[in-house]
């Protein structure tokens, strides 16, 4: 019997020794938290500056240097509320997303989710759903976490924090960057980059012809979807086998394709007008000679700055929503 138990003392220090040790060893990432200015820096093992995100910090997180250890796709927290994509940084101190009423994704504090980037937790750590997976998925048990506060300028900004508008009763039960596919946001906009891009029907008019079309607008540039260029495009094409050049910059969304316009347009030697909220293309062959070159080139100059404000009134409502919820007094009672 003596023999068991010492045996199993010994299994046991043997298993505490090879956690201690496991925890303590550096991963492929490091992370910062800087608890003054509620931001996230994630480095590479080099040292360098892969990923920075909005966080909102509470009064009571800890600063010093502490290790990763257990995940959870969800996390109960104090409060009786629940977080998605939990880890572990050190005893009840957590990275995680927003809270939760349940475990349902349709059931978000939505007031919460606005105050990221400022300080509102009761010590862990919240983010965006989008950062607290990245973290979860990218940054292996003992990862070391770096706590601190400081106001001195950081080497690199996040993108400001998504705002939700509590009047929109279809969505804002969700966090805007949940990848799930019954997120309703995701009707409305993605995220390429760790930037929002807001989705828009617009009209296109081509050969005297309207077609209503799928796109956003990305680094001021318009994308448009596979189907729309080539039901635009392609269908006038001298060469029936003509398709899209696979050169042409683009990103897929769940699935779905989306081509740069503007690399179309150089590509078919076409111009672009406005007129209103309406992009007419048109091809510059058809113009008399002497007034192909003026105009081309006129065009050319102008298509940069016209480009950027083909829906530019959308883009501009949608990152400056003001949603008030600053002016609603609430006590924040969550535990987290």
């Amino acid at each position: 019997m003596k023999k068991i138990i010492v045996m199993l003392l010994l299994y046991i220090m043997s298993c505490i020794y090879s956690i201690s040790v496991y925890a303590g060893e550096k991963t492929g990432y490091y992370i910062e938290v800087n608890i003054t200015q509620n931001i996230i820096s994630i480095y590479d093992e080099n040292g360098v500056m892969q990923k920075t995100f909005y966080c909102s910090t509470g009064g009571v997180t800890p600063t010093g240097t502490y290790y990763t250890s257990d995940k959870y796709p969800w996390r109960m927290l104090f409060g009786n509320v629940y977080g998605q994509y939990a880890t572990r940084i050190n005893g009840n101190i957590l990275f995680h997303s927003v809270p939760y009423f349940h475990t349902d994704k349709a059931s978000l504090k939505y007031e919460e989710y606005n105050k990221l980037g400022q300080k509102a937790s009761s010590g862990c750590i919240r983010l965006a759903v989008k950062d607290a997976k990245w973290i979860y998925d990218n940054c292996d048990t003992g990862t070391k976490v770096y706590l601190y506060k400081s106001s001195e300028p950081l080497e690199s900004l996040p993108k400001p924090p998504f705002k939700i508008d509590i009047n929109d009763l279809e969505k804002r039960g969700w966090d805007p960057t949940d990848p799930d596919s019954d997120n309703p946001w995701k009707k409305v906009v993605q995220w390429i980059n760790d930037t929002p891009v807001f989705f828009k029907k617009m009209m296109i008019i081509y050969h005297d012809e309207n077609y209503e079309c799928n796109g956003f607008i990305y680094e001021n540039r318009t994308y448009l979807c596979r189907d729309d260029i080539n039901k635009i495009f392609y269908q006038y094409a001298n060469n029936e086998n003509q398709t899209i050049p696979e050169e042409i910059m683009s990103f897929t969304l769940d699935d779905v394709i989306y081509y740069r316009l503007r690399d179309i347009i150089d590509e078919n030697n076409l111009l672009i007008e406005w007129n209103d909220n309406e992009m007419i293309i048109r091809n510059y062959e058809i113009m008399p000679y002497e007034q192909e070159e003026y105009e081309l080139k006129d065009s050319v100059e102008k298509q940069s700055n016209q480009e950027d404000n083909f829906i530019n009134d959308e883009i501009h409502e949608q990152n400056n929503v003001n949603l008030e919820s600053d002016k609603v007094n609430q006590i924040d009672t969550i535990q987290d």
